[in-house]
């Protein structure tokens, strides 16, 4: 049996399936635990998205489909999922105190973090807020040096 790729490929059965489960995994968000974390987070050559989440918490379910379609839409941002109850370690590690709390991370360090349900529009812009000249001007105005650079190294709590 072939199958014909959106591409026009031809493909045997088991590479065709094996082209769909890697087209799948990019696709998703990824559930991250303490074994993969380092690997899929810390190492990634791209921002990464995290979503500090839990089953009974209702913004948090408002959130899920919103970062799937970014995860889905953005090859250039990595897409992670962390159930706060099986993973308490993670969230102890980076802070969360309430849930949704989503993080922005790059080469490991944490650029950009916000608690509750936000629409798509703000989830994307978190990251590129960083690199905006004003963001650093507005915080000149208004921020200690000690909380500033607290801020840059990605310890500032909210």
């Amino acid at each position: 049996m072939t199958f014909i790729t959106e591409k026009g490929e031809r493909l045997g059965y088991t590479k065709a399936r094996k082209e769909k489960t890697k087209e799948a995994e990019t696709m998703s968000a990824i559930n991250l635990n303490q074994n993969n974390f380092h690997h899929e987070v810390m190492n990634s050559d791209k921002p990464v998205l995290l979503d500090f989440w839990a089953p009974w918490c209702g913004p948090c379910r408002r959130v899920v489909p919103i970062v799937e379609e970014i995860a889905q839409e953005r090859s250039d941002i990595k897409v992670g999922k962390i159930n706060i109850e099986d993973e308490q370690a993670l969230a102890r590690e980076f802070r969360v105190m309430s849930i949704p709390t989503l993080l922005v991370l790059e080469h490991g360090e944490i650029v950009a973090r916000t608690m509750g349900a936000q629409p798509k529009e703000q989830l994307l812009e978190l990251n590129e807020t960083m690199n905006e000249p004003d963001f650093w001007n507005d915080l000149e105005r208004s921020t200690s040096v000690t909380k500033k650079a607290r801020i840059i190294e990605g310890k500032l709590e909210n």
